[in-house]
């Protein structure tokens, strides 16, 4: 448990789901370990210390998967912090001659606005002036 605790401070407390689910079933199991070993020395029998047994046998291989699933966790971190690049400089400060540049656009759209306008209302007195003509 102690070595479980370690890996666990390593990493922060910030384990994954899936490491996170699989610490909580350990626990679960080590729970049934305990009230099997109460039972067993309650009422010690031949049944009792083989089923003791083979949850321990349980116990330490789910512990040892657990422990090098969270060394192989750690190394991964490791290697990401390695591999991280170096973070790129901030851009320069927005200088006064790009707003100027993006104020004239804008005048442009207007100037857009304005001609769809005047063709519209030209187009539909053209309409009335031939409608009125037949």
């Amino acid at each position: 448990m102690d070595k479980i605790n370690e890996l666990v401070e390593k990493l922060d407390k910030k384990i994954t789901k899936s490491l996170y689910r699989r610490l909580e079933a350990r626990n679960k199991l080590l729970e049934r370990l305990d009230s099997a070993q109460s039972e067993h020395d309650a009422e010690p029998t031949d049944e009792s210390a083989d089923r003791l047994a083979q949850i321990q046998e349980y116990v330490d291989d789910v512990t040892d998967d657990l422990i090098e699933d969270l060394e192989t966790e750690i190394e991964n971190r490791e290697k990401a912090k390695q591999e991280t690049p170096s973070p790129e400089p901030t851009p320069a400060p927005i200088e006064p001659e790009v707003v100027k540049e993006k104020e004239e656009k804008s005048g442009m759209s207007i100037f857009g606005i304005a001609l769809g306008v005047v063709l519209l209302v030209g187009t539909a007195g053209a309409y009335n002036y031939f409608n009125k003509n037949r």
